[in-house]
């Protein structure tokens, strides 16, 4: 969201707000961010099948389907086989697809499942592409 003219709505928003409905790189983003039914359940289960070891301490999601971008995590097989459960990563993937987005998506060190966006993800975004 662009807080510099005046908290200006987001284009995402906007379209929604203006239209009723979704439009273009921004419907995408919607299907992406899609956690609920049969289509949560396949990227839950997905996203293991790119984790792999980037590194000392680090996991890389390598980029699939919706996303643009890889997404890291801060962490290391060991943490990931015994304190991860699926929504975390799950939230990270849907980061990684959202319009906009610079770089990886990247879950630092105290990631946990938040509300829609993981707790200690971090994203960069072109605020003029989404």
């Amino acid at each position: 969201v662009n807080l510099s003219e005046r908290h200006a709505i987001a284009p995402c928003l906007r379209s929604v707000h203006r239209t009723g409905g979704l439009e273009g790189d921004c419907a995408r983003a919607a299907r992406c961010v899609e956690s609920e039914g049969a289509a949560g359940l396949v990227m839950a289960a997905e996203w293991r099948d790119f984790l792999e070891p980037s590194g000392p301490g680090r996991m890389r999601i390598s980029k699939h389907g919706s996303m643009l971008t890889d997404a890291i995590l801060i962490a290391d097989e060991q943490h990931m086989a015994e304190h991860s459960d699926d929504r975390s990563p799950t939230q990270l993937v849907n980061t990684a697809c959202l319009p906009g987005i610079v770089g990886e998506a990247w879950a630092m060190a105290d990631w946990h499942f938040g509300y829609g966006f993981p707790i200690g993800g971090v994203v960069a975004t072109d605020v003029n592409a989404g």
